[in-house]
């Protein structure tokens, strides 16, 4: 009877332990997710600059055929 009290508390702890768990998982998430957005705003950024600084050169003729 005595292990049946304490299963009890122990799904309580659990579920706290699984509540917090999935919280840091979420916030890992939004944290990677941000991430991965500031990443692919960062390469359209480097390719509009390649772009332009690429846009001098070929006005000026100097890409051969």
């Amino acid at each position: 009877m005595g292990q049946a009290s304490s299963c009890g508390s122990d799904n309580g702890q659990r579920g706290e332990t699984v509540t917090d768990l999935n919280r840091q998982i979420e916030a890992m998430h939004k944290r990677d997710v941000l991430v991965a957005w500031a990443f692919v705003i960062g390469l359209w950024f480097a390719m509009v600059f390649m772009a332009l600084a690429k846009r001098s050169l070929t006005a000026a003729g100097a890409v051969a055929d």
